[in-house]
């Protein structure tokens, strides 16, 4: 076919929804034209939406160098980085930075655009000067655009400005954007977050409701009486367990109650008896009375941080039946003392993945401390298996991949979690088991920004934060962990304990009874030793 022909026979299955046969003709369009962009966004909207990283390595076999097109390079650094191809990514991100700004030299008539574009990758793929610059460039397009086009970048800029922790500033310019475009869907979004990490929850939530489009508001829980309500599936394993812990107040509030779910989470709600029924994301739903998105849960109770202190942990349970033998035998086979389990990465399709997650070479300072047995509980990450296995992790990972009843089960069988944000985190978090989260500098909006533990998981999940911006990172430093008289703490040569000593982990005075204030909530004691950080 020619370029025209696999152009249009692709809309034409796109829109009937053949999106193997589409995927395949926008494929073979690039391969004749490799500047093709409106192939490259289907191809890339798909890739996301269905985390296919297959698709995109097939993509960077068919260009695997800079096309010339801004926005197409700019499309394939992203691939790129999610395949974990650092050279191939920098080789397509210089490329869309080098013509950006040979572009904004040369004083085009749409310099405005490639300033915008300048101060994306900046943002995207830098480090804090980049972001500080990105600022600037978002400020030259600002200038330069015609009027129609300040809004997208004010939402722009705003999201440089959350990068670099400045939340009243991200705050302001997505409230412009909102002001000059009121039905732009992602500056509502964005909105959101910035005010969900500053813990101001109940315009949060409303602004939350714009991820679906313009919103509504959920129904209340008032009229669910006598209903039958079917609560959707939305977004990520961890949102889900995160946000089943309204379940037991929508089932209070109405008649009978459907979850549906991933295939992955099925089995530990099922278990957890925290619904009626539990059927599949997919799957026809029952017939039903009232639907309400999981994640509109919060603002349908007007959840507010103090309102967070009242559900009670665990709100999942784990089934010892659920254990797989080769996970039972290969806890069994070490020798008595802490067992300790670990994850560090999350699925590269989250848009901050690539600070949030970090190379498992971080740990090894904690691997190393001795007296402690280590199970990596990662998954998807089969190339450190020489590494785990040099270092004497028993890898459990292969063993829980397709259940989470079956993490659960594992779960219960460890002393600590150590992970980076993902849903290993909320999992233990909601099994209230001890767990120890890494956070980057800019966190996801449900971590909050200012809290030294998290209001979703109190007194049981401690956060360690990245205190300053990192470089191409978020992790770095290490995590010191013992055990004594039953508390997780550790010593350092001064002889004070501490629960960690990152770069990026707060400070918790080292007392016996201490007092933190959270905003807007009081004060919460806490008779527990944490230690301190240094």
């Amino acid at each position: 076919m020619s370029l025209a022909e696999d152009l249009n026979e692709g809309q034409r299955l796109w829109a009937a929804e053949k999106w193997d046969e589409a995927m395949a003709r926008y494929l073979s369009a690039l391969a004749q034209e490799p500047r093709q962009f409106t192939a490259m966004r289907r191809l890339w909207k798909r890739g996301t939406t269905t985390q296919d990283l297959g698709l995109f390595s097939r993509v960077l076999e068919v260009v695997p160098k800079p096309s010339g097109h801004q926005d197409v390079d700019l499309y394939l650094a992203r691939m790129a980085r999610m395949l974990g191809r650092p050279e191939q990514t920098e080789q397509f991100r210089s490329q869309v930075e080098r013509q950006c700004r040979e572009s904004i030299r040369g004083g085009s008539a749409d310099q405005w655009m490639s300033q915008k574009l300048l101060g994306n990758v900046l943002r995207d793929f830098g480090g804090e000067a980049q972001l500080r610059e990105s600022v600037e460039v978002f400020g030259g397009s600002l200038a330069n655009a015609p009027p129609a086009e300040h809004a997208g970048v004010h939402n722009d800029r705003g999201m440089t400005y959350r990068c670099l922790g400045s939340l009243a500033d991200a705050e302001r310019d997505f409230r412009d954007a909102i002001r000059l475009k009121g039905d732009i869907t992602e500056a509502h979004t964005n909105l959101a977050q910035a005010l969900l990490l500053q813990g101001k929850l109940e315009e949060g939530w409303r602004e939350w409701e714009w991820r679906f489009g313009p919103p509504g508001r959920p129904p209340a829980p008032c009229v669910w009486t006598g209903k039958h309500v079917l609560i959707r599936a939305e977004q990520g394993n961890g949102d889900q367990i995160q946000m089943v812990r309204f379940l037991p107040r929508v089932r209070e509030a109405s008649a009978r109650v459907t979850l549906q779910c991933g295939p992955s989470l099925r089995n530990l709600f099922r278990d957890s008896g925290i619904a009626d029924a539990v059927v599949e994301r997919g799957a026809p739903p029952p017939r039903h009375d009232v639907a309400v998105p999981v994640m509109s849960l919060p603002l349908a109770f007007n959840t507010s941080l103090d309102d967070l202190r009242g559900y009670k942990l665990p709100y999942l349970r784990a089934h010892s039946g659920r254990l797989p033998p080769l996970v039972s035998e290969a806890i069994n086979r070490t020798r008595p003392g802490k067992r300790v389990g670990l994850t560090w990465a999350g699925t590269p399709f989250n848009a901050n993945d690539h600070n949030r997650s970090c190379p498992l070479a971080v740990f090894e300072p904690l691997i190393r401390i001795p007296g402690i047995d280590w199970f990596s509980l990662q998954v998807g990450r089969d190339a450190e298996t020489d590494r785990l296995r040099e270092w004497g992790v028993t890898d459990l990972g292969p063993h829980i991949r397709e259940s989470f009843a079956a993490t659960a089960a594992t779960l219960e069988q460890l002393d600590l979690v150590v992970a980076v944000d993902t849903s290993i985190a909320h999992l233990a978090g909601a099994l209230r088991k001890p767990t120890c989260v890494a956070l980057p500098f800019d966190p996801d909006w449900r971590w909050l920004r200012a809290y030294p533990d998290s209001p979703w998981y109190l007194e049981i999940v401690h956060l360690f934060r990245q205190t300053s911006l990192g470089t191409g990172g978020a992790h770095s430093g290490h995590l010191q962990i013992g055990c004594a008289d039953g508390r997780w703490t550790g010593n350092d040569r001064g002889g004070r304990c501490i629960v960690g000593s990152w770069r990026y982990a707060r400070w918790v005075p080292s007392t016996c009874a201490h007092k933190r204030t959270y905003p807007a909530r009081g004060v919460l004691t806490r008779r527990r030793n944490l230690g301190n950080v240094t």
